[in-house]
């Protein structure tokens, strides 16, 4: 075995194991309601309304963290998670506590690596930005940031590809999940539904 392969079997054996420290480690899942809003399959671009371009660069960056594209399972492309993030915070039913707890995490994890670093969070090697999610969430608002993150990650894998995400329900065939029939229609979907039923 050449030495590149041993160097990433050895990168991709720390990764898991850093998910893995990152999930016993203390982080609290927050599942919550599913807050995707109906949209077409059409993905976003990174320029968008919610986040500032740095910031959608540094929410990326920390969600291949944590859920890595590393051959064990889908992608956050795959899932199409970053458009679930996205319109979940454009949700006219939510409170805004979702969106204000990304836009806390996202503001002093680029103020701290700022700082620090003399670098945005997504211009560091993947080495160091691994180093200081691992920091991250050893702080209170670092912990809430990543677990709404996760929280935003496990959603995508399980709702219905009718919501644009879980695409082609790459989800559901890696947990094994037979969904049940019948299938959402449009209106059936959320916020529609809500707003149908005047609820």
């Amino acid at each position: 075995m050449c030495t590149d392969q041993v160097i990433q079997l050895k990168q991709q054996k720390e990764r898991r194991k850093f998910i893995k420290q990152l999930t016993i480690g203390g982080l609290v899942l927050n599942f919550g309601f599913l807050t995707a809003c109906q949209e077409t399959l059409e993905r976003l671009s990174i320029e968008n309304e919610v986040f500032t371009t740095t910031q959608n660069k540094n929410l990326l960056n920390v969600l291949n963290i944590l859920f890595p594209d590393d051959g064990n399972g889908p992608s956050i492309h795959d899932l199409n998670t970053f458009h679930h993030i996205l319109w979940s915070m454009k949700d006219p039913y939510s409170d805004g506590y979702s969106k204000s707890v990304l836009i806390e995490g996202l503001d002093k994890l680029e103020s701290s690596i700022l700082s620090s670093k003399q670098k945005s969070f997504f211009q560091l090697s993947m080495e160091l930005q691994e180093e200081e999610v691992e920091k991250m969430v050893k702080k209170d608002w670092g912990e809430r940031f990543c677990s709404m993150l996760l929280s935003f990650i496990f959603e995508s894998i399980a709702i219905d590809e009718a919501y644009a995400v879980n695409t082609g329900q790459v989800g559901w065939k890696w947990l094994q999940h037979q969904p049940g029939f019948p299938r959402p229609t449009p209106n059936d979907l959320y916020p529609s539904f809500i707003a149908n039923h005047q609820l």
